[in-house]
């Protein structure tokens, strides 16, 4: 999820929106994480946790959901 955060700061990606559309496109691993983790998009929560700790400046942060 790190890599994920750090791409998207190369490319310059800051709009939530943006975020959460590039994530929509991954559906069969969406319904597989809302299935094993009671309706969360782990995957999609962590990285933008990351993003947003990058986006902070705290590069070295540990995100746990």
């Amino acid at each position: 999820m790190k890599l994920n955060a750090v791409l998207f700061q190369l490319y310059r990606l800051t709009d939530w929106d943006e975020f959460r559309y590039i994530y929509s496109t991954f559906p069969i691993m969406e319904r597989a994480e809302s299935a094993a983790f009671y309706g969360e998009f782990r995957s999609r929560d962590t990285g933008l946790a990351y993003v947003n700790a990058l986006a902070a400046g705290i590069p070295d942060v540990e995100v746990s959901l």
